[in-house]
């Protein structure tokens, strides 16, 4: 199970349930989850972000959950959005407890405060070691904007970092709220 989910999961049940999943592809309006000009927008959940060359959105991501991925490196970046049941404080110490679990293949390298997009948030760095993708490099940002939380995180292949993480940089430089503004 992925970090981001079990996450996802002690939050549920620490917090409380998340908000029912609804789409506009079934009513023919624009998908809340969309890919223009390569940047990414999430106009249900208020934010957007650039795509590297290369990244592509998965294609089981919704507006609570949005997973862009480089295949051919296996390097992740997702957000997870739902309603805030606590502080920015309760939603750092899940996590924090979720990746302390021996079992996660979690070493903590570093806990710092950031801003992600001029919102405050706090982000835990780190390695983890599966049988499945080797050791990744990760990082999860938790950021509460009013009524919500965003759990924003990555996941890269140590023998990836110095061209993915880059890469992730680049995702998390122009990470914004709201909605893009339009070229003229």
């Amino acid at each position: 199970m992925r970090i981001s989910a079990v996450v996802a999961s002690l939050m549920t049940l620490a917090l409380g349930s998340i908000m029912p999943e609804t789409s506009g592809l079934a009513s023919g309006r624009v998908p809340a989850v969309r890919v223009e000009n390569n940047t990414l927008i999430n106009s249900r959940a208020g934010y957007y972000f650039n795509l590297p060359a290369d990244w592509s959105l998965k294609s089981d991501s919704d507006y609570q959950s949005v997973e862009v991925a480089h295949p051919s490196s296996r390097a992740r970046f997702s957000v997870g959005y739902e309603r805030a049941r606590g502080d920015a404080n309760a939603y750092s110490m899940a996590l924090l407890m979720a990746l302390k679990s021996p079992s996660s293949g979690w070493v903590n390298q570093n806990m710092r405060g950031v801003t992600v997009g001029g919102h405050a948030g706090s982000e835990m760095s780190g390695t983890r070691t599966t049988r499945e993708r080797g050791i990744t490099s990760e990082r999860f940002c938790v950021v509460v904007d009013g009524e919500y939380v965003y759990t924003i995180s990555s996941s890269v292949p140590r023998e990836q970092a110095d061209g993915r993480g880059v890469d992730i940089e680049q995702i998390l430089s122009s990470f914004n709220w709201g909605k893009p503004l339009k070229a003229k």
